[in-house]
C-alpha cells in the first residue's frame, strides 16, 4: 500500500493522505495487515509507483448497508499485490 487518500465528493479539493509504503498482507513483507496511518495534507509525502483509485459504495436502501470490511487485491503483470 503506498498511501491512502480521502476526499469529500463534494469538496474534491480538499484531500487528505495518508502515506504508508509498506505490505497489508500475511504473507508480504512484515506479515502485517493492520497499520497505523497519519494524515497529512502534502501530496509529496507519497512516494513514485502507479496510483489506483478504489470506490466502495454501499446501497442507500434499508438493509442495503454493510459494516463488513473490504479488501482488494490488485492483479498484473508482476502477479498481485
Amino acid at each position: 500500500l503506498s498511501q491512502v487518500t480521502v476526499y469529500d465528493r463534494e469538496f474534491p479539493e480538499k484531500k487528505y493522505y495518508f502515506p504508508c509504503h509498506q505490505w497489508l498482507a500475511k504473507d508480504e513483507g512484515d506479515h502485517q495487515i493492520v497499520r497505523q496511518l497519519t494524515a497529512t495534507t502534502d501530496q509529496s509525502a507519497s512516494s513514485e509507483g502507479y496510483v489506483y483509485m478504489v470506490n466502495t459504495y454501499t446501497g442507500d436502501r434499508r438493509g442495503a448497508g454493510t459494516d463488513a470490511n473490504v479488501s482488494i487485491t490488485i492483479f498484473g503483470e508482476d502477479g498481485d499485490s
